[in-house]
């Protein structure tokens, strides 16, 4: 067998079906990550993600599993969102982002993390593990179940 794909041949495979069905619809790459349809669109796609962060303040599991993805200020704020590579980045030793945010007024706001939260060197609180933890576990437990689970 002759691999085409310089990655393993599964992910071969669903590169293959991705430029098939892009080819073959009227959908673009761009469409599929501005308006994503399915869950695993949603979570990869930076322009969603943004979008519901302003919209909505908080993006959780239930950004994902939740919603049906067709929250219109959402999918209008994420076709105005666009990203370009960063000649700085220290990726992938870490993972920096960097945010501008341009107003209707002309008015923009800039802002650039080098050191992703939750990284060793930038480390999140304990605190802030335990919230994460409730908010995901009670989706599927009680929250004194999950209490009990943090203070054991």
């Amino acid at each position: 067998m002759f691999k085409t794909y310089q990655s393993n041949s599964l992910a071969g495979l669903y590169r293959e079906l991705y430029n098939d069905m892009i080819n073959a619809s009227e959908i673009s790459p761009r469409e599929l990550k501005t308006k994503p349809k399915i869950v695993y669109d949603a979570l990869f796609s930076i322009p969603y993600v943004v979008a519901a962060m302003l919209v909505t303040d908080k993006v959780d599991l239930s950004t994902f599993y939740d919603e049906k993805f067709n929250n219109l200020d959402i999918l209008k704020l994420a076709n105005k969102v666009y990203w370009k590579s960063d000649p700085d980045s220290t990726y992938p030793k870490h993972f920096p982002g960097e945010l501008t945010i341009t107003l209707e007024n002309g008015q923009f706001y800039n802002y650039r993390v080098d050191i992703l939260r939750g990284e060793p060197e930038n480390p999140v609180t304990e605190q802030e593990i335990k919230e994460k933890f409730m908010v995901n576990a009670t989706r599927l437990i009680s929250a004194d179940k999950a209490k009990k689970i943090i203070n054991c």
